[in-house]
């Protein structure tokens, strides 16, 4: 069954605070949120309208910690073949929080 693309921000809280509840804070994964670079994300989509859906793969770079977390995306087209740049690169600009977490109101874990 498809996900809705939108939900009522109440909606998102209640999935927000089970997420919070069953994996960060039991230490089974050690971040709350990845924030992207919009002007970046905005560029890739731009460039490549054959972009039907965004892949966000959640990627590690070495010793582990969870600032060593990110989230790579890429986009795929309808036939489910990756959009990747000329030059090879795909989007990798993932801000893990609670190491990296947005200023003001956008660093609380629910939306308000």
């Amino acid at each position: 069954m498809a996900k809705e693309s939108l939900v009522s921000v109440e909606a998102a809280n209640i999935t927000i605070e089970k997420y919070i509840q069953t994996y960060f804070n039991t230490g089974k994964f050690p971040i709350k949120s990845i924030s992207v670079d919009a002007a970046s994300l905005r560029d890739y989509l731009n460039n490549h309208t054959n972009i039907s859906n965004l892949k966000i793969v959640l990627a590690q770079y070495s010793e582990g910690t969870s600032s060593d977390l990110t989230a790579v995306l890429v986009g795929y087209d309808s036939n489910g073949n990756y959009v990747i740049n000329s030059d090879n690169t795909v989007l990798n600009s993932g801000m893990p929080c609670p190491d990296k977490c947005p200023s003001g109101i956008a660093g609380n874990d629910l939306i308000s």
